[in-house]
């Protein structure tokens, strides 16, 4: 797994959309064009209320440790044909970037997402960065005008 393509893929994603997706709890898709970090590594993949809602990274990365991963499993498919996810390791990473999305407050985003690449020696690409900028400027803009 490319954990700096899926990290761009992911950060770019929810920084640009600029708020969680939710639909009475955070969601892969909330029908509205808002997709959680994950969500937008396999955008088509994510039906509104569909039968990945629920299902749980903490699962795979539970079962990827133990080496139970079954990859007939549609969501541990859905995710190695989305990223290449294949490992405990692999999870772990995704669902710690999940994470970032839904216990957040979307304005420390920027920075959770900074720390993140920091710890997992990522690289901030431009378009990384144009985007934590981007959404600097836009969430200043909204409390200025509040």
């Amino acid at each position: 797994m490319d954990k700096n393509k899926v990290f761009n893929i992911a950060a770019i994603g929810i920084l640009t959309q600029g708020k969680k997706s939710y639909a009475g709890r955070c969601v892969y898709n909330d029908g509205a064009g808002s997709y959680c970090a994950v969500g937008h590594l396999a955008k088509d993949k994510f039906e509104y209320g569909g039968k990945y809602e629920g299902t749980s990274l903490s699962d795979l990365d539970w079962l990827a440790m133990e080496d139970q991963i079954n990859y007939h499993d549609t969501f541990a498919n859905l995710l190695h044909e989305a990223c290449g996810a294949s490992t405990h390791d692999d999870y772990a990473f995704l669902n710690r970037l999940q994470k970032i999305h839904d216990l957040y407050d979307v304005v420390d985003w920027p920075s959770a997402l900074r720390s993140f690449a920091t710890v997992h020696d990522l690289d901030l690409t431009p378009e990384f960065e144009a985007a934590a900028a981007n959404f600097t400027n836009q969430t200043n803009q909204t409390q200025e005008n509040q």
